[in-house]
C-alpha cells in the first residue's frame, strides 16, 4: 500500500510534468506565433520593395516623372509613420490578435486592389490604404511576442522578427 510519502512524491512528480507540458505548450505558441508575426512582417516590407521594382511601369502607365512617381512611395510611407503611434495605443487597448488580424487583412485587400484599379487617383488611394493597413501590424505583433518570450529569450524572437526586413527585400 503507498504510504503518505509516496502519494506526495506523485502529485510533486505530477505537478512536474504539468508544469513541463505546459511550458512546452507555452514554448511552441510563442514560436507559432513569432513564424506568424515574421511572415507578416516579411510581407509588409516585401510590399514597399515590390513597388521600386514597378517604378518604371508605373511612370508609363501614368505618365508620372520621376518626383511624381517617389511621391507615391513618400505618400506610404508618411501614413507609416502617421499611423503607426496610434496602432501601437490601439495595441495598448484592444486584442493585439484582432488588430494584427484586421491590418493585415486591409493591407492585403488594398495591395490586391492596387493591381486592379484604373487610373492615378484610384491607385493613390490603395496604396495609402496599404500604409494604413501595415502601420497596425508592427505594433500588436512587438507586443504578443513580448508577451510570449520570457525575457531571457525576447532578444532571439525580437531578432528574428526584425529578420524579416531582409527576407521581405529578398522576396
Amino acid at each position: 500500500m503507498p504510504s503518505c510519502e509516496d502519494s506526495e512524491q506523485g502529485t510533486a512528480a505530477l505537478t512536474i510534468s504539468s508544469a513541463a507540458d505546459a511550458e512546452a505548450t507555452h514554448s511552441l505558441h510563442a514560436w507559432v506565433t513569432l513564424a506568424i508575426t515574421f511572415a507578416i512582417y516579411t510581407m509588409n516590407v516585401a510590399d514597399r520593395f515590390i513597388f521600386s521594382t514597378l517604378l518604371q511601369p508605373l511612370k508609363t502607365e501614368f505618365a508620372l516623372s520621376d518626383t511624381g512617381v517617389a511621391s507615391l512611395n513618400l505618400a506610404l510611407g508618411i501614413v507609416l509613420m502617421t499611423f503607426g503611434i496610434p496602432a501601437g495605443v490601439l495595441a495598448d487597448r484592444m486584442s493585439r490578435r484582432v488588430l494584427l488580424f484586421v491590418s493585415t487583412s486591409f493591407f492585403s485587400v488594398m495591395t490586391a486592389f492596387g493591381g486592379l484599379v484604373v487610373g492615378l487617383p484610384a491607385f493613390v488611394a490603395t496604396r495609402l490604404g496599404v500604409g494604413l493597413g501595415e502601420a497596425g501590424c508592427t505594433p500588436p505583433s512587438l507586443s504578443l511576442l513580448a508577451d510570449r518570450f520570457p525575457p531571457a529569450r525576447r532578444g532571439v524572437a525580437m531578432t528574428i522578427f526584425t529578420l524579416g526586413i531582409c527576407a521581405g527585400s529578398y522576396l
